[in-house]
C-alpha cells in the first residue's frame, strides 16, 4: 500500500492559526483601505512564507506516522506565528466602512490559529482521525474569510490562512 501525502492536513492547520477571536480595532486615526492594505500585506506574507515552509516539510513525509510526528512539532510552531500576525493586524484601525468585515476576518483567523496548535496537539496524542476532524472544522471558517477577502481587497490576508 502506497503512501499519499495529506498536504491539505497543514494547509487547514494553517488556516486555523490566522483566525482571530474578538477585537480589530487598533489605536489611533482610522486608516483608509489602501493603508490598511498595504500594512496587513507584509503581515500576512510573513504567514503564508511560514506556511508554504511547514507544507514542504509535511509533503516530503512518507508515511502516516512521519506526517503526525511533522504536524506534532510544525503546527505548534506555525500557529505561534499566526497567532503573532493575527495581534498585529489587530493593531491596525481599519476604515468605518471595513470595519465589521475586519473584525470577522480576524475572528476567522484567530479561530484557524487555535486549529492549528490543536492539530499539532492532537497529532501527538490523538492521531489522524483527530487531526482529520479539526481540518474538516476549519472549512468553514476558511470560506468566510476568503470571501470577506474577496469582497474588501484583502485576499492576502484571507489566504494566510
Amino acid at each position: 500500500m502506497s503512501h499519499k501525502p495529506r498536504p491539505f492536513l497543514l494547509a487547514a492547520a494553517a488556516s486555523a492559526a490566522l483566525l482571530a477571536g474578538c477585537g480589530g480595532s487598533g489605536d489611533g486615526p482610522s486608516l483608509t483601505r489602501a493603508q490598511l492594505i498595504a500594512r496587513a500585506t507584509p503581515i500576512c506574507q510573513q504567514t503564508i512564507n511560514r506556511a508554504t515552509e511547514a507544507g514542504k516539510t509535511l509533503a516530503a513525509a512518507t508515511s502516516p506516522a512521519a506526517e503526525l510526528r511533522t504536524l506534532a512539532t510544525s503546527a505548534p510552531a506555525l500557529a505561534a506565528v499566526q497567532s503573532r500576525a493575527v495581534a498585529q493586524l489587530r493593531k491596525l484601525n481599519p476604515p468605518a466602512s471595513l470595519a465589521r468585515d475586519w473584525r470577522s476576518l480576524l475572528a476567522g483567523l484567530q479561530q484557524l490559529a487555535e486549529g492549528t496548535a490543536r492539530i499539532g496537539a492532537d497529532a501527538r496524542t490523538e492521531g489522524i482521525r483527530a487531526v482529520e476532524a479539526v481540518a474538516a472544522a476549519g472549512r468553514a471558517p476558511r470560506t468566510r474569510i476568503l470571501a470577506i477577502g474577496a469582497r474588501d481587497g484583502l485576499g492576502i490576508c484571507a489566504r494566510a490562512n
